[in-house]
């Protein structure tokens, strides 16, 4: 039986993308006319220095302490209701969590990573088991505050670097999967992709982590475990109130006028072709004709391929997001070096800018707004954080977090390191876990004038 949590109450960048050989849109397909982009990059430089921080990276370890856990852990409570607009949390599969600690396996957990909010969901799964986890994050958060990297330090969370290996990160990572103390929580996506139903290409770092560990512990008969887990959100109100006043906000920062008696897909649609047209006229110099799969495809070329030719002198294959991070890794240590002058320094934030439009068109998946009805409200929040870099809570949202059967994870490396089967059984047992998860769904949303 699932177990509920009542009440009101960064993005981990691992290595590269491991091929599984699985379509990269999961299932998606486009249909002509359907979204699949909409939204570019519309925040200033100062929004993206928070996430590309340039400065010589230092790892931040985990500081757990019990006391500052439960404080932090009680604040989250209240965000998920205030922040995020959850107000009830459900748990299933947790006695198959319990029955891993319990046999004294390295546990980690790896959720899907649809929201801002999945990490504060397992604050009550920590109180369930009694085991808080521990939270692999990108080092970006801890440099907000130095209020916010103690409480972060004390609620078991620690860096990783976003476009470097960190061996810091990960032998401290291997150290808490050896104890056997804490699960660890790695999101394999790497990024918060906002589509509750699409999972981006994954990293291979989990399965590599999981690897050495396993070979850490083995010696002693240790073993190591993978729990796929699935994060699922059900919007229970009315979808046509929740988006009108967010495009009637947008429409008027955009200049772009938004019918209210269109039916709701139609005002995406419609705002989602304006918005490309305005990138299009920007880079391209005039919008372009044709089903926006192809036009998308056309202005990602056209801004990506000169600064992966500039940076990269051999061109890599595979997942669009792994070009993008390999070309923001090349790029960083200009933005490090003091000794860069200032317009150079200037012309390589313009290009961390470009690289941050790609990753936000990039995460719109093809046709996703034929699927669930919550595939709505994401697109349309989707939108406003491109555009505002924020995103108002829409009251009431359900999450549910599926805990799935463990993976035994091998103590031996894997012989094709870039195409781990270890992650291709993840990504499969997440994706089947996705779908296990909308029998969870008590009533769908209200849906008028859709």
């Amino acid at each position: 039986m699932p177990a509920a949590h009542h009440g009101c109450g960064g993005n981990v960048a691992l290595w590269e993308p491991v091929r599984t050989g699985r379509c990269a849109n999961n299932g998606f397909v486009a249909q002509s006319g359907g979204l699949t982009g909409g939204a570019a990059c519309w925040q200033d430089q100062s929004s993206l220095q928070n996430l590309i921080i340039p400065e010589p990276y230092e790892f931040v370890p985990p500081r757990f302490s019990r006391l500052w856990h439960a404080v932090v852990m009680c604040r989250a409570g209240k965000m998920l209701c205030n922040d995020y607009g959850i107000v009830e949390t459900e748990y299933v599969g947790v006695d198959l969590l319990r029955s891993s600690l319990d046999a004294g396996h390295g546990v980690m957990l790896t959720p899907n990573h649809c929201r801002p909010s999945d990490p504060f969901l397992f604050a009550g799964l920590g109180r369930l088991t009694g085991r808080p986890p521990h939270i692999m994050a990108s080092w970006h958060i801890f440099m907000q505050g130095r209020l916010q990297r103690f409480l972060l330090q004390r609620a078991g969370v620690f860096s990783m670097h976003r476009e470097l290996t960190d061996w810091k990160s990960l032998r401290c990572a291997e150290g808490l999967l050896s104890a056997a103390r804490h699960p660890l929580i790695v999101f394999p996506e790497g990024i918060v992709s906002r589509t509750n139903d699409h999972l981006n290409a994954f990293m291979r770092g989990p399965a590599h982590l999981a690897r050495r560990a396993a070979r850490l512990r083995a010696p002693t008969g240790g073993r190591v475990v993978i729990h796929p887990v699935a994060i699922r959100y059900f919007f229970e109100g009315d979808l046509d109130e929740a988006a009108t006043p967010v495009f009637h906000d947008l429409g008027k920062v955009m200049g772009l006028d938004v019918p209210r008696d269109k039916p709701l897909r139609e005002r995406i649609l419609s705002f989602g072709e304006g918005m490309l047209a305005r990138k299009e006229t920007e880079y391209l110099g005039a919008p372009q004709s044709g089903p926006l799969v192809s036009r998308i495809r056309r202005l990602l070329d056209f801004v990506f391929e000169p600064m992966e030719a500039e940076w990269i002198r051999r061109r890599r294959g595979g997942d669009l997001m792994a070009r993008v991070k390999a070309v923001r890794g090349a790029i960083l240590p200009g933005l490090v070096d003091a000794r860069t002058p200032a317009d150079e320094r200037d012309r390589l934030w313009r290009q961390i800018e470009r690289l941050y439009l790609i990753q936000q068109l990039h995460c719109y998946p093809e046709g996703y707004i034929n699927g669930e009805p919550e595939h709505l409200l994401e697109l349309v929040e989707h939108f406003e954080e491109d555009i505002t870099d924020k995103v108002r809570p829409h009251r009431p949202l359900r999450a549910v977090v599926v805990i799935g059967e463990p993976i035994m994870a091998p103590p031996a490396p894997a012989r094709r390191p870039r195409e781990d089967p270890l992650m291709g059984e993840l990504r499969e047992r997440m994706e089947s876990l996705l779908e296990q998860s909308l029998r969870y769904r008590r009533k769908p949303p209200a849906l008028p004038n859709t």
